[in-house]
């Protein structure tokens, strides 16, 4: 009998052990990330999990969501008391607060499977206070253990900032702390340009319009320096004084809306980069007229790119391969001393799925093109870009330009202002530009290319097909 007891005593100790050293096993260090595959028809977002490992146990969690039409990330809306799912939910709380409690519990579990579902929609009462659907999130958190970390060869960093997914790769031996010098930057970079604070430089700048000079930091004066030498050369097809029909129109947001013709042609009258002053000496910058709004969010983001490359130079990264939201920038060349073949975007269908390839060292791939930020009302589509002649989104046959050349701050720049300047002005307008190439895709799925990309542009997609346009 008492040796039964002890077999018995054995087996149950044996069993616990098992069972809790399935529950407390170490994870490799490291950051681990997934995301969902397509964007979620109903919310227009993507989850994303973001997991970090030190010691073998799990130390962080981020669970977001990226916004189809590029605004901001699910968790900032939610913050700022924009994101209208919470109620639909029939939530008690904000949606930032119940992923903050789901991200708890991971930490607290240390196990993605140790969740249980009240329903098949993916609902628990294992969480206290949370109501939201968390079976993706836990789905998510599964595959980004299982995939392990990210690995070296590339590392790789992605976060949200600037309005956009940030992802840095790098195929060198490099430190967290270089990771963190670009990330750093790229923060600084927005807190003095966005128009989404007060108190950034950028708007201390709207809010002295018809005013006076406010003086600025030396980032944010060269990027509006450069951004009016680029209106200037556009002759305004690209401007940066866009800022009062952006705000009109609000496209990218949950705001968006057609304002009335008598709206549009008030706030067209402030839109003249000619009325942006700079005073190089103070590095101080004024709006003439009242009104006036500055808006770098076509520029910026090439700016920062560019920061990158610096800081990749003074760390002695040679291969890596930058990522802003699809502004790309294709560092130094693979590790093995070809180019980088990097895909440019089928307009017609999902991210991700390419109609193209283009091979490049060095060089930076940024595109401006209709098919990510719009809204539809009446059977309409309405897009982001928009003419600065008419106050309403530029209307030609173009569905993308993508803009090949040196520096992400010039390529952002003049994606914007070849779209609307159309394919044959436009074509006519890149041919001019030394070092400076260009991809044109129309609606009915003809492809052009400018002189400098006949042996580095292939087509991947039966669908579409080069053609030639005689300037």
């Amino acid at each position: 009998m008492k040796k039964l007891i002890l077999i018995i005593f054995v087996g149950l100790m044996v069993g616990f052990i098992l069972h809790a050293s399935q529950n407390t096993a170490k994870y490799e260090d490291g950051i681990y990330f997934a995301q969902e595959d397509n964007f979620n028809e109903k919310t227009g977002f993507k989850d994303t999990v973001k997991i970090e490992v030190k010691d073998g146990k799990i130390i962080s969690v981020d669970w977001n969501g990226i916004s189809k039409n590029g605004g901001e990330d699910r968790k900032t809306l939610s913050k700022n008391g924009k994101y209208p799912m919470v109620e639909k939910a029939g939530a008690k709380a904000p949606w930032h607060e119940q992923a903050e409690k789901v991200e708890a519990f991971l930490l607290k579990t240390q196990d993605p499977t140790a969740i249980k579902y009240k329903d098949y929609q993916g609902h628990t009462d294992a969480i206290s206070g949370v109501s939201i659907r968390v079976s993706e999130f836990f789905k998510l958190a599964k595959k980004a253990l299982d995939n392990g970390p990210i690995k070296s060869n590339p590392v790789s960093k992605t976060e949200f900032v600037l309005g956009t997914v940030v992802t840095v790769k790098i195929y060198d031996d490099v430190s967290e702390e270089v990771f963190n010098k670009i990330f750093n930057r790229l923060r600084e970079i927005e807190h003095k340009m966005t128009i989404n604070k007060e108190d950034s430089e950028v708007m201390r700048i709207n809010s002295n319009s018809g005013k006076d000079f406010v003086k600025v930091s030396n980032d944010t004066f060269y990027v509006i320096k450069k951004g009016k030498y680029f209106s200037s050369l556009s002759n305004g097809k690209f401007d940066i004084t866009i800022g009062p029909l952006v705000k009109l129109w609000n496209i990218g947001t949950e705001y968006a809306r057609v304002p009335s013709k008598y709206e549009i042609d008030k706030k067209i009258k402030l839109v003249d980069y000619n009325n942006v002053v700079l005073n190089e000496s103070q590095k101080s910058i004024m709006l003439k007229e009242k009104g006036m709004v500055l808006d770098l969010g076509g520029i910026a983001k090439g700016y920062a790119a560019d920061e990158i490359v610096k800081i990749l130079k003074e760390s002695n990264i040679k291969h890596a391969i930058i990522n802003l939201g699809g502004n790309v920038f294709a560092y130094g060349n693979k590790p093995d001393g070809t180019s980088w073949k990097i895909g440019i975007q089928n307009p017609f269908s999902q991210r991700g799925d390419y109609m193209g390839i283009v091979n490049i060292s060095n060089k930076t791939v940024v595109t401006s093109g209709i098919y990510e930020r719009f809204f539809e009302k009446d059977g309409k589509r309405y897009h982001h870009i928009l003419d600065t002649v008419t106050g309403y989104p530029v209307e030609n046959n173009l569905v993308g330009v993508s803009i090949i050349t040196n520096t992400s701050i010039d390529a952002d720049a003049l994606s914007t202002a070849v779209f609307s300047l159309g394919l044959r002005k436009g074509m006519d307008f890149i041919e001019k530009l030394s070092d400076v190439d260009a991809i044109f895709i129309t609606r009915d799925y003809n492809v052009y290319i400018t002189s400098g990309l006949k042996e580095n542009f292939k087509l991947i997609n039966t669908q579409f097909k080069f053609n030639k346009i005689d300037l």
